[in-house]
């Protein structure tokens, strides 16, 4: 041995690489395949590999030690883990997929307005949304071609942003019920606003079935009332009535 190693020694690295090959071409397969098992199974029984979070392994090549055993010995102790932690840990901890996310956890909302909306729901310099956003915290992006994302954490307060924005975006329908809150008081009437930006007004006429002298006999500003799209009147106005209410109204 001690011969051998002072003959490397005085031996060019590409003079002992030359050696190597051409012994190593000399080699049977089945030699090879022995060999590769006794490191294999030396390899195997090393505290070091039962406990390692992580293994890295090269490819052999042209009759070097085969690490094939050792890579598939890797693999099999990894899929054992991940079946552990599916079936011991994951299932019990939650079985299948919530319904829902959690309540804290973000969220996105996605719906489709017409593009030529966009100005509205945006507002003069942006006045209309942020007026949502400063309201509901939420997280607001419209596309040119009308598409709007919600983000948030809170569903109460997407949920509202939502329904501001395809209040915004519509029309008013005959028929149509809407929940607004006193913002003005005239002597003819009361203006709701129903989203940012986006008010109608009830006629005194339409406050109560009954006779109403006074705007302010049946609403004060801040309340938040139901009211009936009623359609448009002759002049061409919607108009909303707070008297002609479905019982049934949610």
């Amino acid at each position: 041995m001690e011969a051998l190693q002072i003959l490397v020694k005085n031996m060019e690295k590409k003079d002992i690489r030359k050696q190597v090959f051409a012994q190593r071409a000399k080699t049977s397969e089945a030699f090879v395949q022995q060999q590769s098992s006794l490191i294999a199974g030396k390899i195997f029984a090393l505290p070091q590999f039962q406990d390692a979070s992580c293994i890295y392994v090269y490819m052999d090549y042209n009759k070097e030690a085969s690490t094939r055993p050792i890579i598939e010995e890797a693999i099999a102790a990894t899929k054992k883990a991940r079946t552990y932690i599916m079936d011991e840990v994951m299932s019990k901890a939650i079985a299948e997929p919530r319904a829902e996310v959690g309540e804290f956890a973000p969220k996105i909302i996605q719906i489709q307005i017409d593009p030529q909306k966009i100005g509205e729901v945006v507002g003069q310099r942006g006045k209309t949304i942020n007026a949502i956003i400063d309201e509901t915290g939420v997280k607001i992006d419209i596309t040119d071609d009308g598409a709007v994302s919600i983000c948030g954490t809170e569903q109460a307060m997407m949920d509202q942003a939502k329904k501001y924005i395809e209040i915004i975006a519509s029309d008013f329908t005959e028929g149509q019920i809407l929940t607004g809150k006193v913002v003005s008081i005239k002597d003819f009437g009361a203006f709701l606003e129903f989203a940012p930006g986006k008010e109608g007004l009830v006629h005194i006429s339409k406050l109560a079935k009954q006779r109403v002298e006074k705007v302010e006999d049946v609403v004060s500003l801040g309340d938040v009332v139901k009211v009936v799209c009623m359609g448009k009147d002759k002049m061409g106005r919607v108009s909303f009535s707070i008297k002609d209410v479905p019982a049934d109204a949610k």
